[in-house]
């Protein structure tokens, strides 16, 4: 039963979506039959089917159709097909839509071929991805390609066929198809078949393939036999069979499409002399048949339809994917965020598109698309960049234009007032933060999502790609346009609906669509960029709407769950730490107040706060309420998310605390627990594996570190993207990793990917973009190239610390010294040092921060860890001028007799005071170099010491903290 419940999942997700293609049409009998016979198929086959075979024509010339009877008389017991559709939209057209076909037909047409092994194969490859993205059209090529793989393995002799290679708008994709498909004779019993134009891109990347051209000669015989036939099943045309095989063999041109517009355009005659007046006229050409019928039906059409076709046209040309009846239906009454007259709306829809489209648009399975890729060509064949409406006799489109006109459709739909009301958009947020909680109190967690408009779910998947498309080239207006969407509370229902259809478990791919949304952004004009905010992208709205009455009357829970969200985005990005404290604490404290202390929510907005509280360095503080309800039965029953939830985040306040054998074994029993409860790619589960990783390199264990890393940004970036922050902090301790294993060059190829990325999708002022630059600073120091060390150091300043800031200037300001010392500049870097301990001991308590670029600022130096790698590095300096027991002072303060309950209470004899320093001196030195607080104590321990203060030795937070 499970099994079957897998398969029939595992089937309805790869089918949910558009990706898939087919075609209807299919052969005349009696045609196709000369590509067996074909002198290059037959050096394929005395080849042994290898390698690719490439079959390649001029438009209309009917390789799909041929690429549909090659399937069905292929002698492999399992074939495949992909036929590419220009027209469907870009979805469609990704390399990743060939892997969606295939997987769709190995499941539903070759189950008996797969056997056993097929549940085997959903279970360990379908399953992790449909828990993960709510489509697979969503899912990467890589991650589709290897459950491919899987099904190979077990395949007998097998045929693939992938039809339109000229229509993959995916270029990278489509060369790791072509290379995937050159090997299938080598790693699997498989041979493949590919058809399109011509193309001198293809013929470079198909030099190893046979190539097989569909020319005039080869195709004419086929072509005069479906005219033949066609005439003989319409007795209007009978008296007309002559002149149309006269016809045809002088002006077809060897193209089926034009053969077959031709007879639609007879037989749509209605009189023998208005036939053999269009038989006359019927011109050579594609383009010039496309030109005929636009103008003759526009001549019939009046002003108001030629506006709709040409709109019809417009939006056709423009979508991402095909647009259902529907949702064209709503497109095109859509002109601004106010809701579309319904006196626009077409009373018969699916009638008139087809009348106002006939025949270059194709309405079949439900969806409206060109019927061929020309088409589209055609369309914007005479136009560059925008041009103006031409009502009259053919339509003229430009690219620019038409992703001008979707982008603005989409906006309105988006920005439709409803979508900015309480009403609208309280039932998703309920939806997505407490539709966990239904066990704890029903009516929380219970919520009925209002249904949207046909097109939003569109819009709201494809504005952002519609509006980059533009690249740099939109107007003032139309950027004020987008400027006041990503400012209203309209961008909430967007977010919270893209949450909802997703049915993941962070808000990441809107982080990643910022990034995209970013990128763009950065490019644009000054005048014009200043009108789209981007820094504060959704909190905004979100703040916005906690702003507004509606939001705060009726249910007080209504205005935590917006600033719960704000509190969700700060900590997604990393920024404002200090005022994501502020707001963690407040929701915490009164959505305790409005459910009570054991509901569910009120559990999580608590251990959230308590993550909040190890981001603000106070580990010890999380560590004891966390701990205490594990002991005392606060947290959820056990064996629950939850209750792993909270051992996971006790785990990390042990970490930071340098607690870390205990870390590991409380971290690996949570990751255990979040596996077996959420699943092996949920993000908690990683995140927790991430400090289990974070643990063993602390404690020495690289090459252990590293396999845990390289797992989980494999996952991560497969199952979200690269853009994703924990990606980012798993690549970014993986750089760190083989740094310390002394793999130098990947360490710094890794570490400078992280900061661009980090830069691009973050921004510059942020805490995790420092720390990726710190660590580059280490990597070319190891390389010896110092002057590149010092430009990273500087733009680690130019950064700014952000979060922690007063803790990373002294980490800034030794990594300075250490630069220093390693150019002999001894004195100096002695200076900073002794600086830095001097203002850390309460000599003003301020130390000046300067960059090269002139400047400085006062800032509070905290004695933390990083004072105490100071320590370390200003005992080396100084014993090599001043004796030991001199420099044996920068550790005064350190540590305190065990008995002590007051530091320093009395005076000691000199050579005892000497003998606690140098204790102190080897205890620090096994905190930071083997960062081993047990055995630190138990060395203080045999001189009758104990630390002063055990906050000094802890590991701050970071992305992650960088040390050498």
């Amino acid at each position: 039963i499970l099994a079957d419940s897998r398969f029939r999942t595992a089937l309805s997700w790869l089918e949910a979506g558009r990706a898939r293609s087919e075609t209807l049409d299919t052969w005349e009998d009696g045609t196709c039959e000369w590509v067996f016979h074909h002198e290059a198929w037959k050096a394929w086959a005395g080849a042994g089917f290898v390698p690719i075979l490439w079959i390649y024509g001029i438009p209309g010339r009917g390789k799909t159709i041929l690429a549909k009877y090659v399937s069905q008389h292929l002698s492999t017991p399992v074939v495949f097909t992909h036929f590419f559709r220009k027209t469907s939209g870009s979805v469609s057209t990704r390399a990743s839509a060939v892997c969606i076909s295939i997987l769709s037909q190995a499941l539903r047409q070759h189950t008996s071929k797969l056997n056993s092994k097929l549940d085997l194969i959903i279970k360990r490859h379908l399953v992790p991805l449909y828990n993960k993205f709510s489509s697979c059209e969503e899912c990467p090529f890589d991650r589709l390609w290897s459950v491919v793989e899987a099904v190979f393995e077990i395949l007998p002799e097998f045929t693939i066929i992938v039809d339109g290679i000229d229509e993959c708008s995916d270029g990278e994709g489509l060369l790791q198809l072509v290379g995937h498909l050159e090997s299938l004779s080598q790693c699997f019993n498989g041979r493949g078949i590919l058809l399109s134009r011509h193309n001198s891109t293809y013929a470079s990347f198909l030099t190893k393939s046979i190539s097989l051209e569909m020319d005039r000669a080869a195709v004419e015989a086929d072509i005069r036999l479906f005219v033949e036939r066609e005439v003989n099943r319409d007795e209007s045309l009978e008296y007309l069979r002559t002149a149309i095989v006269d016809k045809i063999a002088t002006t077809a041109q060897g193209m089926f499409l034009w053969a077959k517009m031709m007879l639609e355009y007879l037989k749509a005659a209605v009189t023998p002399r208005m036939q053999l007046d269009r038989l006359e006229r019927f011109p050579p050409g594609l383009g010039a048949v496309y030109d005929t019928f636009l103008t003759e039906t526009g001549s019939t059409l009046s002003k108001e339809e030629l506006s709709i076709r040409r709109r019809l046209f417009l939006l056709t040309l423009g979508a991402a994917r095909a647009l259902s009846v529907e949702e064209m239906t709503i497109a095109l009454t859509l002109r601004s965020s106010r809701p579309p007259d319904l006196k626009d709306r077409l009373i018969k829809p699916l009638a008139t598109i087809r009348r106002l489209g006939w025949p270059l648009i194709d309405c079949n399975q439900g969806s409206i698309r060109f019927i061929h890729a020309s088409v589209q060509e055609f369309i914007t064949s005479h136009a560059s960049g925008l041009v103006a409406i031409d009502l009259t006799n053919s339509i003229r489109i430009g690219k620019l234009e038409s992703e001008l006109a979707m982008a603005q459709l989409c906006l309105n739909q988006l920005a439709q007032r409803i979508n900015s009301t309480r009403e609208r958009i309280d039932p998703y947020l309920r939806h997505n933060m407490l539709s966990d909680t239904i066990a704890s109190d029903p009516s929380t967690g219970n919520q009925v999502v209002p249904r949207v408009e046909a097109f939003y779910n569109y819009a709201a998947s494809f504005w952002h790609q519609h509006i980059i498309e533009l690249g740099i080239t939109i107007t003032p207006e139309f950027a004020h346009q987008v400027g006041l969407f990503m400012r209203s509370p309209a961008l909430i229902l967007w977010a919270e609906f893209l949450y909802y259809t997703k049915g993941i478990f962070d808000l990441g791919p809107v982080v990643s669509i910022r990034a995209e949304i970013q990128s763009w952004h950065a490019l644009l004009p000054l005048h014009i960029r200043s009108r789209i905010a981007i820094k504060s992208f959704l909190i905004e709205s979100y703040e916005a709407a906690l702003g507004l009455e509606n939001f705060n009357c009726g249910d007080p829970l209504v205005p935590m769950l917006l600033l719960y969200r704000v509190g969700f985005l700060l900590n997604l990005t990393g920024e404002e730490m200090a005022r994501l404290h502020g707001i963690r604490k407040e929701v915490a404290e009164k959505v305790k107040c409005l459910l009570g202390p054991q509901h569910t929510f009120s559990l999580r907005c608590a251990v959230e706060f308590c993550v909040e509280e190890i981001n603000s360095l106070q580990f010890d503080r999380a560590a004891q309420v966390l701990q205490s309800w594990r002991l005392d039965g606060l947290n959820p029953s056990p064996g629950t998310y939850h209750s792993f939830y909270v051992e996971s985040n006790y785990a990390i306040a042990k970490y930071h605390m340098l607690e870390l054998a205990e870390s590991i074994e409380l971290q690996t029993r949570a990751a255990a627990g979040l596996r077996a409860t959420l699943g092996p790619m949920n993000q908690e589960t990683l995140k927790s594996q991430l400090f289990i990783a974070y643990a063993l390199q602390a404690q020495g264990q690289c090459l252990e570190a590293l396999k845990i890393y390289e797992y989980i940004t494999k996952s991560w970036s497969a199952l979200t993207s690269i853009d994703n922050v924990l990606t980012m902090m798993s690549q970014m301790a993986a750089s760190m990793a083989l740094f310390k294993l002394g793999h130098t060059e990947e360490a710094l190829r890794l570490a400078t990917e992280v900061l661009a990325n980090r830069q691009r999708v973050l921004g510059m002022n942020n805490t995790v973009a420092m720390d990726s630059a710190l660590a580059l600073v280490l990597v070319y120091r190891q390389k010896g190239e110092l002057e590149s060390a010092e430009a990273f150091l500087e733009l680690a300043i130019t950064i700014g610390a952000g979060h922690c800031a007063q803790e990373r200037l002294c980490q800034v300001q030794r990594f300075r010294a250490m630069l220093l010392r390693d150019r002999g500049e001894l004195e100096a870097a002695t200076k900073i040092l002794t600086g830095l301990l001097s203002e850390a001991r309460g000599t003003g308590g301020m130390v000046t921060s300067t960059s090269s670029s002139g400047g400085s600022r006062l800032e509070e130096v905290v004695d933390g860890r990083d004072l105490l790698w100071a320590r370390y590095d200003l005992f080396s300096l100084l014993k090599r001028d001043s004796s030991e027991s001199v420099a044996l002072e920068v550790f005064e303060g350190l540590v305190v007799p065990d008995s002590d309950t007051v530091r320093g209470s009395e005076p000691r004899p000199r050579c005892q005071r000497v003998k606690e320093l140098s204790a102190a001196k080897d205890a620090t030195r096994i905190l930071l170099k083997e960062r081993n607080v047990k055995k630190a104590k138990e060395q203080l321990k045999k001189e009758g010491l104990r630390w002063a203060l055990d906050s000094r030795y802890w590991l701050l937070v970071g992305g992650p903290y960088i040390e050498q």
